[in-house]
């Protein structure tokens, strides 16, 4: 996929994640910083942890991320 393309389809999307294969955060669109305020996160700790450490109702059953990964 061509740089331009892959900017045009991020433009396309309100957030982004993309995680490591362990679920860890490497990038997000930081779009809505509201999110993280309403978990209590600042960016730096978001980034050091996976996603279902963010999320308390999420689990990697229920984590379409980790169905993914």
């Amino acid at each position: 996929m061509e740089l331009q393309q892959f900017a045009q389809a991020f433009s396309e999307f309100d957030n982004v994640l993309i995680t490591d294969d362990k679920g860890c955060a490497i990038f997000y669109d930081l779009a809505d910083l509201n999110i993280l305020l309403e978990i209590g996160l600042t960016p730096d700790e978001f980034f050091h942890s996976t996603v279902t450490d963010n999320y308390q109702n999420l689990s990697p059953e229920t984590s379409t991320v980790f169905q993914v990964i």
